[in-house]
This record gives C-alpha cells, structure tokens and sequence, in this order.
C-alpha cells in the first residue's frame, strides 16, 4: 500500500463486509468537521441508538481533548469539537493554492471515484476520512486478495 491507494467509504464497507460504526473512525478533524463522513452519516440517520451517540461523543471529546489546547483559538474550552475541526481544516487549507485543493483527490482503487483527501473540500461519500489504522489494515488486505 502506498499513500495513493485509497477506498472510497462505499468500497470499504464492501470489503469490510459490514456497516462502519462509529468507533471505527479516528478523533480527526477530516472526520468531525463540516461535511466530514460522521456528520454526513448521522445526517442520514444512521448511528441513531444511544450506544451509537455515545460513541460518537466520545470522538468528539477525544479530539476536543487533543487538539483544543493547541489550536490557538481563545476560549476554545467553550467551543464545539466541529468548530475547534473545521478551524483546524482551514488552517491546513491555507497552506494551498485553490487549484491545489481543487485537485486533492484520488480515485477509489477499487470504483474510480473520486475520494477528496485531507484538504480536499468535498462534502458527503465523496469526503476523506480517516480509520483506525488497525482496521484499516483489514480492509486493505482483504481488498489486495
């Protein structure tokens, strides 16, 4: 695997075999902020249980925890984990030109769509996202078989 093999989150949950949960993802901005693939899913009314908004807080309290002390926004104990992530995105967006962040995607290894990475500025199934790096081993192996 090299950093310009990627899934699109359609062809992984194939792979996988089964719906993502929650905690299957990382406490990270590409994840938790506007447009980011868990807004995007418990927009369309998945990870609706209590077990499932749970878990849910509790990446965005982990990355709140991590990342809030640093960002260098005043009272950041006070905002939200998506402000504190889209804050986050588009500091690291300013590092690009705008045609650079209008070509920051890959296709899909597996269906050639288009997959935004992390400064990508895309919104829903097409978002980057990042997952535990352990499953994401599992889905990559399982997709290389």
């Amino acid at each position: 695997m090299n950093e310009k093999d990627i899934l699109c989150i359609n062809c992984a949950k194939e792979v996988l075999g089964r719906e993502f949960a929650p905690d299957d993802f990382t406490p990270s901005a590409i994840n938790l902020g506007a447009g980011g693939i868990l807004s995007y899913f418990s927009a369309k009314g998945k990870w609706q249980s209590v077990d499932d908004k749970k878990k849910i807080e509790g990446l965005r309290e982990k990355f709140k925890s991590n990342y809030g002390p640093v960002c260098g926004l005043n009272e950041w104990e006070k905002l939200s984990p998506e402000v504190i992530a889209n804050f986050d995105l588009r500091e690291y967006r300013k590092w690009f030109s705008a045609e650079q962040l209008e070509n920051d995607w890959l296709p899909c290894s597996r269906c050639n769509i288009s997959v935004w990475g992390d400064s990508g500025i895309d919104k829903g199934l097409n978002s980057g996202y990042l997952l535990q790096n352990q499953l994401w081993n599992k889905i990559w192996e399982k997709f290389k078989q």
